[in-house]
């Protein structure tokens, strides 16, 4: 009988969508194999291709050709064009006992041109050196090369003397590699004598601005161009978790030999599956997303990423339902054929025009005894409505509906909706109900808000001097953001108001890339303190504080010599002191007394209450009705849990309902607010989106939820929105 899940084809044949596909292997056998699509859920097949039976493993490609590994031991290779349904086997490789192999290449394709060209090459970590082969000649044989001599010539070596070669990418016709320690960027060339030869780049590694302890990195070429992709992971350096917080991407510029930050990607797409890169350009067509990376990791064993690099978004799908039968981690397929991609860019959605050009939203007119058919039915344009009917529906408006949206809905909405100012901005405010908003940083320019009630968005426009900045902390209307160059400022984007935090050079290390920042109160309030907490391996926790004066900025810097765990999440500033929460549920307390910011006015302690289950993945803390509270959230959203702290019997509680209240919860941001007034009560909201709508757990439900009827078992196929946070508009 046929399994459900997957559909009938012919089994020994490649499907013939030309889109790429995650391929699982699936039996013990290893002689069958489950394609998935990227973007169709239900084209599953199962199929049994002999060049991929066995332990095998896509390792590199170029243009149709892929190369295959074969085997736990990585000694048996092979050439596959499904083009053409041509393959080369490779001589068996005997490869030294502690060889560890990091990165494998193709320089150019077989059976095209001079022979001598095309070279198979694998990356020893463990021997520094390069195992190569000509497939193409009539005696091939494998050769070792070692170029660990050859980097410390060429100065590519780090503090220890120790680095390797990895990330082989072929570019233009030539081969690049990083170095793992310094990430410095060379070319590679093997000449007909079999001579290797290796040059530096003159670029050094960009300065990325995450805040994370672990990172992984990995080169890919698209378009003729260079690109860096560094992801970073949640966790800290003795707590190893899979969770993603942030992905940067840089491409490098030939000409002053620069990584810059990119916007976009060309309207392309990057696949990684953890072992190789492979990319394709823009297309039309709405197959898999352009401007993005889809990458897996070989622990994710079924699911994968993908990063949508102009939004700033990072969706974790499941390609397919997984087969019992299931018995290795998925890989990337490319058919060889042109791939569509999907622009997926929608235009900000109109309160009372849904459709993306303006003026174009039909109205029915209905008459009392009409029951003609839809089609028949007569209509008219928005734009055709007189001005006295616009100027109505505009005073009847809230504050935000007008400015946001209404006013750009056409010529005489943005006439019948005056601009209005401050003082009446806040009168208005004052009868409308409002929640927080979801703020969202992303690559366009523009700063994104969504109201999480009506799935409302709004846009403002980023200043010039802020565009490479990232959100750290946000508090009410604040933000506290910080780019690579160690520059950090406060930004009130309702004001415009920009206050730059005057960092001395003699701290011990950079203040913008701490690993948490945060700030007590309004920046504009003398007294308001600024920390950054930086955790150093196995000799504690840098602390970084500085208060605001009248006068200027007063720094201090100083060591606690200590065994913590410091949370991905924003601390809290509660009862005069800053609480940080560790991945295993204690309290880090730092709390500042006196007039001179000094050591002895600075005092410390970690409270060990340790939850009862496990928070090293998505964990918040906030203050809830004069309490500290915390939000633990399992893998991938799979259960959600609430706890306060006793401060009598120093524990945490577990909680059952938030009765009137809902948390907002992000990294940068966790705020706890009454929600009864607007229906939203006993709720968690998360930075994440779902048709357009904000992703919610209710306490009283147990389920994840999207809008009034739709809910998930988790968080799968949801868009994070990695930069974001939560904005308090009843305090502007």
């Amino acid at each position: 009988m046929a399994n459900p899940w997957y559909q009938n084809q012919s089994h020994n044949l490649l499907p013939t969508e030309h889109y790429p596909w995650v391929v699982f292997p699936s039996d013990q056998n290893l002689k069958n194999q489950i394609f998935c699509s990227l973007s169709h859920p239900h084209k599953i097949f199962k199929k049994s291709i002999p060049e991929l039976h066995g332990a095998i493993k896509i390792v590199a490609h170029c243009s149709d050709w892929l190369l295959l590994c074969k085997g736990n031991t990585a000694s048996h290779y092979s050439l596959w064009n499904p083009t053409i349904s041509n393959s080369i086997q490779l001589p068996p490789l005997s490869l030294k006992p502690d060889a560890e192999l990091v990165s494998w290449a193709l320089s150019s394709t077989p059976l095209n041109g001079d022979p001598n060209n095309c070279m198979v090459l694998l990356f020893d970590k463990f021997h520094r050196s390069i195992i190569f082969i000509r497939p193409c000649v009539n005696y091939k044989t494998w050769v070792e090369l070692p170029y660990a001599q050859l980097m410390r010539d060429i100065g590519v070596v780090d503090d220890d003397d120790y680095d390797f070669l990895e990330h082989c990418v072929s570019c233009n016709g030539k081969l690049y590699a990083m170095s793992f320690g310094l990430s410095r960027v060379v070319s590679i060339n093997v000449d007909k004598d079999d001579q290797l030869v290796i040059e530096s780049l003159p670029c050094m590694q960009p300065n990325s601005r995450s805040h994370a302890i672990r990172a992984s990195k990995f080169m890919a070429e698209l378009g003729g161009e260079l690109f860096l992709i560094r992801i970073f992971y949640g966790g800290t350096m003795l707590i190893d978790t899979s969770e993603v917080i942030d992905v940067h991407i840089f491409k490098l510029d030939f000409y002053s030999m620069v990584w810059n930050s990119a916007k976009d990607l060309m309207g392309g797409t990057i696949f990684f599956d953890g072992c190789h890169a492979f990319s394709c350009a823009a297309a039309s067509g709405n197959e898999v997303e352009c401007d993005s990376i889809y990458f897996s990791m070989p622990q994710d064993m079924g699911w994968f990423n993908c990063f949508n690099l102009k939004i700033c978004y990072l969706q974790v799908n499941l390609p397919c339902p997984i087969p019992l039968e299931f018995c290795g981690p998925p890989m990337f397929f490319m058919p060889p054929s042109n791939v569509r991609l999907s622009g997926n860019h929608r235009q900000v959605q109109n309160k009372l025009c849904k459709e993306n050009e303006v003026g174009k939203c039909n109205v029915k007119i209905l008459g009392k005894q009409d029951n003609r058919e839809e089609s028949e039915v007569a209509t008219t344009k928005f734009n055709d409505l007189p001005l006295s009917v616009v100027k109505l529906i505009a005073n009847s408006l809230s504050l935000f509906d007008c400015i946001l949206n209404f006013r750009v809905a056409s010529r005489d909405c943005w006439v019948a909706t005056p601009p209005l100012g401050r003082k009446q901005a806040l009168e208005k405010l004052e009868g409308s109900p409002l929640s927080p908003w979801l703020f969202i940083s992303t690559n366009m320019n523009v700063h994104n808000f969504i109201d999480p009630k009506h799935a409302y968005r709004f846009l403002m426009t980023i200043p010039q001097t802020l565009v490479k900045s990232q959100l750290r902390c946000l508090k009410q209307c604040w933000m506290m953001m910080s780019d690579s160059e160690n520059s950090v400022s406060f930004y009130n984007p309702f004001t415009k108001a920009i206050i730059d935090i005057d960092i001395p050079t003699q701290l011990p290390q950079k203040f913008s890339t701490s690993y948490v920042m945060c700030f007590s109160t309004l920046p504009t309030s003398p007294g308001c303190l600024i920390m950054g907490l930086n955790e150093i391996f196995q000799h504690g926790i840098v602390v970084m504080l500085a208060v605001i004066r009248n006068e200027g900025f007063e720094w201090h810097t100083f060591w606690l010599r200590c065994q913590f765990s410091v949370n991905q999440g924003c601390p809290i500033f509660f009862n005069g002191a800053f609480y940080v929460l560790g991945q295993e549920g204690n309290l880090l307390v730092i709390q500042y007394e006196g007039e001179g910011i000094d050591e002895d006015n600075i005092h410390w302690s970690i409270i060990n209450s340790k939850i009862p289950c496990e928070c090293d993945r998505q964990s918040y803390i906030l203050e809830w009705n004069e309490k500290i509270a915390c939000v633990l959230v399992g893998p991938m959203g799979t259960w959600v849990q609430v706890f306060k702290f006793n401060n009598t019997t120093i524990t945490w509680e577990s909680v059952e309902s938030l009765g009137d209240y809902s948390f907002f919860v992000s990294r940068t941001s966790c705020i706890a607010i009454e929600g009864k007034s607007l229906g939203m009560q006993n709720r968690i909201y998360f930075p994440r989106v779902q048709d357009d709508c904000v992703l919610y757990y209710s306490l009283e439900t147990r389920k994840l939820h999207y809008d009034r009827e739709g809910y998930l078992d988790d968080f799968h196929n949801t868009k994070e929105q990695l930069r974001s946070g939560w904005f308090d508009p009843r305090c502007f």
